[in-house]
């Protein structure tokens, strides 16, 4: 049955679902994919019971992480609303009601770490403490300039180290730093994407923003960009898991690959804003991606 003339038609069912799973950033599985990283150079990935239980990781890493997004989008519903592209958000384009979305991120947040507690205590204290950062970064840190970036790296790390603490493995302090290093290029890259596009709007969202659009912080992504293939140089071939398998270092190339392109995009095309994305976009960054995957299998087998 229609909608009666000027009443508005009632969301569908799939519609609300739909505003959930953008509100969830269910599409940001990428993210989640980081606490998987350390199944590959520990060699756990070929054993079935430490991938259910990173995978399980992943899960709860995401309900935490969820939980955080949703009270960010809570905080930042009027910023949101002036924003080109967040004001579709579910939270900030009143699909979504602020108090339902409250009621889900007390939930998820909650849940994720007594579910953690049964896979390890100490998993549960990784993701109450992700949650504290959360929520300082949504009230403090994403204001001050650097210091966001920074912060953001530091939650990519706490994903990598959940997946260890998961399976209970033993991973190189190198491979760890390259996740941070990976992670601030990503960070610095969506800013300055964001920076771009609100300086050709003429629309204020954060102040903070501003303060990337300085050239300057186009040489510092660079400079992140050499930092974060090198330090992954010397972690597959300097490390203790490249001692015992020397063909990781041909893992080098689709990561200094996929990095060059990713500084490509964002300095040529302002294209970084949504880097999870970028995978099903860029063909050269999906090859970087699967060559990485598939060079790095062969060499902890061989």
């Amino acid at each position: 049955m229609s909608a009666p003339v000027g009443e508005p038609a009632a969301p569908s069912r799939w519609t609300s679902v739909a505003h959930w799973g953008s509100a969830l950033r269910l599409r940001q599985w990428p993210k989640g994919a980081v606490v998987l990283v350390g199944l590959l150079p520990t060699g756990q990935f070929l054993h079935p019971g430490p991938v259910l239980i990173a995978c399980a990781a992943a899960v709860l890493f995401h309900m935490a992480a969820a939980s955080g997004y949703l009270v960010n989008d809570i905080l930042d519903v009027r910023r949101d609303q002036l924003h080109p592209r967040k004001r579709q958000r579910a939270i900030a384009s009143g699909a979504i009601s602020r108090s339902s979305a409250g009621v889900a991120a007390a939930l998820l947040g909650g849940s994720g770490i007594v579910l953690a507690h049964i896979i390890s205590p100490a998993l549960a204290v990784l993701l109450g403490a992700y949650l504290a950062i959360a929520l300082g970064y949504s009230l403090v840190f994403k204001h001050v300039v650097a210091l966001d970036i920074l912060v953001i790296a530091l939650v990519f790390v706490m994903r990598a180290v959940a997946g260890v603490i998961a399976i209970e493995a033993d991973i190189s302090t190198l491979f760890l730093a390259s996740v941070g290093f990976l992670a601030l290029l990503l960070a610095l890259g969506k800013r300055l994407s964001e920076a771009e596009l609100l300086s050709t709007t003429n629309q204020v969202h954060r102040v903070v923003l501003r303060s990337y659009q300085a050239v300057a912080w186009r040489r510092v992504l660079v400079a992140i960009a050499l930092a974060t293939i090198a330090c992954y140089a010397l972690a597959a071939t300097r490390s203790p898991t490249a001692a015992t398998h020397p063909l990781l270092a041909i893992t080098v190339a689709p990561v200094a690959l996929g990095i060059w392109r990713y500084v490509w995009l964002v300095t040529r095309r302002g294209d970084g804003g949504e880097p999870e994305r970028l995978l099903g976009r860029d063909r050269w960054m999906l090859c970087a991606a699967v060559g990485w995957v598939g060079m790095m299998a062969i060499a902890i087998t061989r």
